[in-house]
């Protein structure tokens, strides 16, 4: 049930696509290790950046120098978004240990509560879970979900996103029970709040159904 983002980089400004450039030397794809595939209706990153346009702006930029602090929001927005290639590109590895240092940096410069910051926390629990740490995963998210309620609200569409992914990786690690009964509550949600034709009900129902027929 969970949407990907608007690039940061697809409309970016001049100075953005510059350190971009810059920080592109250090993040190009050191390997492309993709994750199986699953066996049920899989989750996308949530609040995940992903890049429409392709390098060539970049690449011909690379020498020119940086003009950004590394601490400046547009350079943490170009790290997430980079993170985001690296994972895309089949380097899960990599882009969790770069999510994992710009998440250090973004609650130190923006703050814990933040939207990036949060997002951050989602795209790191999301490629976690894609490498193998579903119990990791599932704490963060469970951390992450307290954090949306409590800053936005039970009924925020990104509160609803987060349960949704949180349901769909506890019945991934053996919880199918629990995830049964959130996709249950969270589907309910779903109907009073954006309609029964929405694609996030659709897609929860689809959801709901999948993990239903396991515990047949």
């Amino acid at each position: 049930m969970a949407s990907k983002s608007t690039s940061p980089i697809a409309d970016s400004s001049p100075t953005r696509r510059k350190a971009f450039a810059a920080l592109a030397r250090v993040a190009r794809p050191r390997s492309r290790k993709p994750s199986p595939p699953p066996s049920a209706p899989a989750p996308q990153p949530v609040l995940a950046n992903t890049t429409s346009d392709d390098d060539s702006d970049a690449d011909t930029t690379l020498d020119q120098p940086a003009t950004l602090a590394p601490d400046h929001p547009e350079s943490l927005a170009v790290r997430r978004t980079l993170a985001s290639r690296l994972a895309n590109n089949g380097d899960i590895d990599g882009a969790v240990d770069r999510y994992e240092e710009l998440l250090v940096d973004q609650v130190r410069v923006l703050g814990a509560d933040h939207p990036d910051t949060l997002a951050t926390r989602s795209n790191l629990a999301y490629w976690r879970a894609s490498r193998g740490d579903i119990a990791s995963a599932v704490a963060a998210y469970e951390g992450l979900l307290r954090d949306h309620v409590r800053i936005l609200g039970n009924n925020h569409a990104s509160t609803r996103r987060t349960r949704g992914d949180l349901a769909q990786w506890r019945a991934r690690g053996g919880d199918v029970i629990g995830a049964v009964e959130e996709y249950e509550r969270l589907l309910g949600d779903l109907i009073r709040d954006v309609g029964d034709s929405h694609p996030h009900t659709s897609m929860t129902r689809i959801n709901l159904a999948h993990w239903r027929a396991v515990l047949r």
